[in-house]
């Protein structure tokens, strides 16, 4: 049941990894590539979309999961494995819901306001620094899934 939980965490984490990823390989270039106007009104199209069960389920799943594994494991808190699960939680409570929470959403907030055919003349740079945070969630929840699939992947001897 543990491993069961510990693979979860990791999936959760990799899933994450993946959808910021495709974001920011595709979906951000697309938008900086737009007319002002049909990038606002896109991505205020993306922004109520995005919110849906399955994002819900792999974005806050991660942070609920991971926690559940060390707890259950909490015997083994001085092994290896433990401390990389640890760590992987840590990097993408800071590295994706701190940025998430303190940047994007604001942002989202803010372009969910405007009328897409005027939008702000700051929209390049709002965009710009949405998408430079976008990417350090990228990586931060890559590397969380790396640490993870690293706690995995050590002998069962090590991992406990």
């Amino acid at each position: 049941m543990t491993l069961a939980i510990r693979l979860l965490a990791t999936l959760l984490f990799g899933l994450a990894a993946g959808f910021f990823f495709a974001f920011a390989i595709d979906v951000a270039p697309a938008l900086a590539r737009a007319e002002s106007s049909a990038a606002v009104a896109v991505f205020q199209q993306i922004n109520i979309v995005v919110r849906n069960a399955w994002f819900g389920a792999v974005y806050f799943g991660a942070v609920v999961v991971a926690p559940l594994a060390l707890a259950l494991t909490w015997r083994d808190r001085r092994a290896l494995g433990w401390r990389l699960l640890l760590a992987a939680w840590l990097i993408y409570l800071g590295g994706v819901q701190a940025p998430t929470a303190a940047i994007n959403v604001p942002i989202n907030e803010v372009v969910a306001a405007w009328t897409p055919s005027a939008p702000a003349g700051d929209w390049r740079a709002l965009l710009e620094r949405w998408t430079s945070y976008n990417t350090l969630r990228t990586i931060a929840a890559t590397l969380a899934f790396v640490v993870s699939l690293t706690s995995l992947a050590l002998p069962a001897a090590r991992r406990q």
